[in-house]
């Protein structure tokens, strides 16, 4: 079951990309089949304001979160059962290489106050 850490992201959800809603509810199910572990999701929509908020003020700089092609996911129940978030990272990118090339549609990584996460975007 997909998990989310407030209610606005139940909203977004819907307003998603249709690969990204798929690659969803399949790590959901990859990871309740190996783990028992559910999906939890803390980020999907992002507003300009909170663009620069992360990246400065007056950016241009835009993220696949704005267009509703971006997911955070949380690590943390994660490594609490020592579950290393690469798996999951290699598990993606091996079931859903991205449309680009030079790009991957998972990553690890730190985010200003976010902290550790995973990463899931995919291309328009």
């Amino acid at each position: 079951m997909i998990n989310f850490v407030h209610s606005r992201l139940k909203d977004e959800f819907s307003k998603l990309h249709p690969q990204l809603i798929k690659i969803l509810f399949w790590l959901d199910g990859f990871l309740n089949y190996h783990w028992r572990q559910s999906l939890i999701i803390t980020h999907l929509m992002r507003t300009q304001t909170e663009q620069e908020e992360i990246y400065g003020k007056g950016t241009s700089k835009k993220s696949v979160h704005q267009f509703g092609r971006g997911a955070d996911i949380s690590v943390k129940d994660l490594l609490a059962n020592r579950i290393a978030p690469e798996i999951l990272v290699d598990a993606i990118n091996d079931a859903f290489p991205y449309a680009k090339p030079d790009y991957k549609t998972a990553l690890y990584h730190e985010l200003d106050h976010r902290g550790k996460h995973i990463h899931i975007q995919v291309a328009e």
